[in-house]
């Protein structure tokens, strides 16, 4: 995924598309492969109708437990902030991401690779209200933030005005699954896999002259797919 470890100034991306276009899937596919290079630094999935996975109450705290064993440096700087202030976590969003996350990464040497928060299914959330405010916190702390984000959702009114409004879009990459075009993506992997068959059974097709399959066959296959 070229945005999470390219060089640029959008440290946020929104993964956008309709029901059904397999966002979450890719989430936790690139959360998964975020894990084992190292730069995944915490990882929320909103699930809707799943008690607190369908709510916000825990998202920071949740955030904040997984950058404590990801960053180990952070971890009691954090546990010393919920020890001094044991009600954070039911404190204003704004608060609990500054004591529990921006504060403590401040104290501790900048990571030497980019480093990622995976937020899955934003609108499946419940409050919507908080919602919006912790995109719009994003940006408001965007130059003191140390890490990029990666956030996906449906394309709900709410969701989609605090990615457009202000300066939300020049610090945002957009990626749009309703206009993303899979059909060269699957042609190579046909071509690929068939290639594969083919070298792998060589009698099979030793007195084949042409390309298998025909390359009007090869693109009708991609576009049923």
């Amino acid at each position: 995924m070229n945005w999470a470890g390219g060089e640029h100034n959008q440290r946020v991306c929104w993964l956008s598309g309709p029901a059904g276009f397999g966002k979450s899937a890719i989430m936790q596919t690139v959360a998964e492969r975020l894990d084992e290079k190292g730069n995944l630094a915490a990882s929320f999935f909103f699930l809707r109708g799943a008690g607190a996975r369908s709510k916000f109450t825990h998202v920071i705290a949740t955030i904040a437990y997984h950058i404590s064993h990801s960053i180990p440096d952070s971890q009691p700087l954090i546990q010393q902030a919920l020890q001094v202030d044991p009600t954070l976590v039911s404190q204003s969003t704004q608060h609990q991401l500054r004591k529990l996350v921006l504060d403590p990464l401040k104290q501790i040497p900048p990571q030497t690779k980019p480093m990622i928060i995976v937020v899955d299914a934003l609108d499946e959330c419940d409050d919507h209200s908080s919602i919006t405010e912790f995109i719009g916190l994003l940006f408001e702390t965007y130059d003191h933030f140390p890490f990029r984000f990666l956030l996906a959702s449906r394309i709900e009114n709410y969701i989609d005005m605090a990615f457009t409004t202000g300066q939300a879009p020049s610090m945002t990459c957009f990626m749009k699954l309703e206009t993303f075009d899979a059909g060269h993506d699957i042609s190579t992997f046909l071509t690929s896999r068939f290639d594969e068959f083919c070298k792998q059974r060589p009698r099979l097709f030793q007195n084949t002259q042409q390309m298998w399959p025909a390359s009007k066959d090869l693109a009708a296959l991609a576009n049923k797919s």
